[in-house]
């Protein structure tokens, strides 16, 4: 009888030690492992992007015109960022939802919905919505991305020229902001003029980014 609670101490010891073994390997995998992408609020998924209604909006993010010096008769150092956001503009049942929330919230003693920073909220970003970019100016063919690259590296089609952002980041991500980088080349007072296409959405004129290379 004592060799038998001898031999059950004996194997419930070995089993605690496993535990605490296996425990130390995986505390140790996860803090070796980095972590695989950055850490932020907005994510993209482009998987099933949409295409925008036409009485979406579209703004620009970026300040324009934008001003770069370069050496003439060679592409940028590193290419330029072009952001803009989509929106749908919120009705009157939204609004008087929240109105109504308040007021049903006041009568019955509870908490009010919080108003957004800034009064009452017009617009709402829309996420995944599908878009293409839109670039006019002389540009670094052999900065484009490879999906528009033949094996002569020529860029077809040739719209794309210069568009470093491959086409499957080509939508909004969940805050509703489009990003794409494109690449120009430098020339002497040269300008380029970056936008983006977005569905059925006309895109006012005032909203294009203006590109300024000097040397």
């Amino acid at each position: 009888m004592a060799t038998k609670l001898y031999l059950q101490a004996i194997n419930e010891g070995n089993l605690r030690l496993g535990i605490l073994i296996f425990g130390l390997m995986q505390l140790s995998s996860c803090s070796a492992k980095p972590e695989n992408s950055p850490s932020g609020a907005c994510t993209l998924s482009c998987g099933n992007a949409r295409v925008a209604a036409a009485e979406f909006t579209v703004k620009r993010m970026n300040t324009s015109p934008i001003a770069i010096k370069c050496t003439v008769g060679q592409p940028l150092s590193a290419p330029l960022t072009i952001r803009y956001r989509v929106s749908q503009t919120t009705g009157d049942n939204f609004k008087g939802t929240v109105a109504n929330a308040n007021a049903n919230a006041g009568a019955a003693g509870g908490q009010a919905v919080p108003t957004p920073v800034g009064g009452d909220v017009s617009d709402i970003p829309v996420a995944s919505v599908g878009f293409d970019p839109v670039v006019y100016g002389d540009m670094a063919f052999s900065k484009t991305a490879g999906e528009f690259k033949n094996s002569n590296n020529e860029v077809n089609p040739v719209r794309y020229a210069g568009v470093v952002t491959p086409p499957g980041e080509w939508c909004s991500d969940s805050c509703g902001v489009m990003t794409f980088e494109v690449w120009p080349n430098c020339l002497e007072s040269a300008e380029v003029k970056a936008a983006v296409q977005v569905g059925g959405v006309t895109l006012d004129n005032k909203e294009w980014t203006t590109i300024t290379l000097k040397e």
